[in-house]
């Protein structure tokens, strides 16, 4: 064999060119080879399911990354932004070793407890959808863990059958805790199925349902966004004053539940220290209009002023523009936030005008969500009615129906308030000058015109749901936003009006409609905040009007729809109060029939020091004419509600 020394070698292929140890070919002539630059790779955190399946390189993009996109696929990932699968693990491991710790809870329970015991949570588990509910309703009725009996704790018994019966009866299902101590899963779940049935739908229009329970559902306040403790408190305090049920809660208890909802609302809003989140000016406006119904809305309005303090500070718009740049797109965000402002610009414009003001809130300057198609045909084309999950409501089980897309028309109306009240309250205003009815001529046909282009199936008349009804109301409050400055004789004909109407006719016109609207809607559905608003609205310009026949019998009917609301809400017993006042400051003679629904409300109920209500008094010059003159003008325009009561009260 030979030795290696003498062994052949196969002589290597040369280097490419621009390759090698760096010496330069043809013996150093010739310029130098450029370096080879290496592209840097694009680190992607988390693929998505897709393009893991396949083993091609994903470029991270959210909702839809490149590849899926191309391909038209559906785009899933296993983590959330910003995670990793691996925290993401982690976080659904904590997640399934808590939900361990509480079967294993359940199951010490059954083994521990004595027989007659262990068979009731057997009987309950058997009728339950959701076993750990069980096991909270016990712990929060405090019937096992405590030690008494069933037999013992009768009432307590009846709570948890309430809690089930609630529980079974909501179509969103959400946990209690770590939300609320107050109440169990199931009246939190009523309450929250109340308030996306009828407060989100129109009052304020704000949160996001499926993000809102998404988040509520995760059970994690750390990483929640669009979910807090105390947002979840307001919302059940608000809706705790309407809903049957949690009214039988409370008496089974005997406490307010919606004073319990209110203080819990109140410790997390203390624990918070200032912190501005959309969640707490939502929260916040909630709790203004729960302490407003309870009558107090002096109180409350500290809550709003709170509210209007910290959403300059949210910067709402400018994360919204934040959104639309390269690489930040994020469309669910940007709809979430625009969502949030708008639904909060619609709150306050009307709660504004309680106290004669334009809303605190500018008008947005970001896309309209819920206008979103109002420029396409299919606009005007019939559409049916949902449920308070979006379902066909035809099919639905839910007694409720929802009307698409309405809120596009009550932003609008909003827009249009806004620019009402901006001109009414300028000081440079002249009340009934040549130029200021000019200007509200051209607002109310402006106004007659916009609510005249809306879709059949946003007129009761076409299609009787809660929302028509509070759109109908919307636009009569506008209406009254418009003629409220002007003397009852003054001439105000418009393209939209007969020849020869005067002011007075008008508020006839939107006190009739009103005073319909309410009725029609009394006969299917619970009182409810957006109908003492508008009665005590309508009237208020009827109080000089009491001549007319047709005046009368309208002012007697809402005497006794309001007269009706006082078994739900407190506030409707000081608008009583403030009716008698007004007659009484403008030295008008109260119908007979009217007399019946103000017994009960009268001078002696009011006591002298508690001025609760701080509502704006009517501005028409006829009205503040006649009281200066019968008060000996000892009432200046700038008193509120409360004012009026207490001098009325005690004279």
């Amino acid at each position: 064999m030979e030795s290696s020394s003498k062994r052949k070698l196969v002589p290597i292929a040369p280097a490419p060119e621009g390759q090698g140890s760096g010496k330069q070919p043809h013996g150093g002539r010739g310029p130098p080879a450029a370096p080879v630059l290496k592209m840097k790779r694009t680190m992607t955190l988390v693929a998505c399911e897709g393009c893991r399946r396949r083993r091609v390189k994903c470029d991270g993009k959210r909702p839809l990354c490149g590849h899926c996109a191309r391909k038209g696929e559906d785009c899933q990932y296993e983590a959330k932004e910003g995670e990793t699968v691996l925290l993401a693990l982690k976080k659904r491991y904590g997640a399934l070793e808590r939900e361990h710790i509480r079967y294993k809870e359940l199951f010490n329970l059954l083994r521990s407890r004595p027989d007659r015991d262990a068979n009731e949570i057997l009987r309950r588990l058997r009728t339950a959808e959701e076993p750990l509910v069980v096991l909270e309703a016990i712990k929060h009725a405090e019937l096992l863990l405590q030690g008494p009996s069933f037999d013992e704790e009768a009432s307590n018994d009846r709570l948890l059958r309430l809690d089930q019966q609630a529980f079974e009866n909501s179509v969103i299902k959400v946990p209690a805790r770590p939300w609320t101590e107050v109440a169990g899963h199931g009246l939190v779940s009523e309450l929250i199925t109340d308030y996306f049935t009828w407060d989100n739908t129109y009052l304020l229009p704000s949160i996001d349902r499926n993000v809102f329970v998404g988040e509520m559902t995760q059970c994690e306040i750390s990483s929640a966004r669009w979910c807090s403790p105390l947002l979840v408190n307001a919302m059940c305090a608000r809706r705790s004053q309407i809903l049957d049920r949690a009214r039988l809660f409370g008496a089974l208890k005997k406490q307010d539940v919606t004073l319990l909802f209110l203080d819990e609302a109140r410790k997390h809003l203390d624990a918070e220290q200032g912190r501005a989140t959309i969640p707490t000016v939502q929260g916040l406006m909630l709790m203004y209009m729960t302490t407003t119904c309870l009558g107090k809305d002096r109180a409350g309005r500290i809550y709003r002023n709170h509210a209007l303090e910290l959403i300059p500070r949210l910067r709402i718009e400018a994360q919204y523009n934040s959104l639309l740049e390269e690489g930040h797109e994020d469309p669910k965000q940007r709809s979430l936030l625009s969502k949030a402002i708008w639904g909060l610009f619609i709150f306050e414009s009307r709660i504004a005008f309680l106290y004669f003001q334009p809303s605190s809130i500018p008008v947005p300057q970001v896309p309209n969500p819920f206008a979103v198609g109002v420029e396409k045909d299919s606009w005007h084309q019939p559409r049916s009615n949902v449920d308070v999950l979006d379902r066909p409501f035809e099919e639905s089980p839910c007694q409720i129906p929802l009307v698409p897309d309405i809120n596009a028309a009550t932003c609008s109306l909003a827009v249009l308030f806004h620019e009402i009240m901006t001109h009414n309250a300028n000081e440079e205003t002249v009340w009934g000058s040549t130029d200021d009815l000019r200007k509200q001529r051209e607002l109310y046909s402006r106004f007659k015109k916009l609510t005249s282009s809306w879709p059949k199936r946003f007129h009761l008349e076409n299609n009787f749901a809660p929302s028509t009804c509070y759109l109908r109301m919307h636009e009569n409050e506008v209406g009254f936003s418009i003629i409220q400055t002007l003397r009852h004789g003054t001439l105000f004909e418009t393209p939209a009006s007969q020849p020869g109407t005067t002011i007075s006719d008008l508020c006839l016109v939107h006190s009739a409609s009103d005073s319909q609207t309410i009725n029609a809607y009394l006969s299917k559905w619970p009182f409810d905040t957006l109908l003492w608003r508008s009665l005590y609205l309508s009237m208020q310009p009827l109080v000089l009007l009491l001549d007319d026949p047709n005046a009368r019998d309208i002012f007697v009917n809402d005497c006794m729809m309001l007269r009706y609301g006082c078994h739900t809400f407190r506030v409707c017993g000081f608008l009583l109060q403030a009716t008698q006042a007004f007659a009484w400051a403008t030295d008008q003679t109260l119908p007979e029939g009217a007399l019946t629904y103000l017994e009960g409300w009268t001078k002696e109920d009011v006591k002298s020091a508690e001025l609760p209500i701080s509502f704006a008094l009517p501005r028409q010059d006829d009205i503040m004419d006649l009281m200066q003159q019968n008060m000996e003008a000892s009432l200046s325009v700038e008193e509120h509600l409360g004012s009026l009561v207490q001098k009325w009260s005690l004279n």
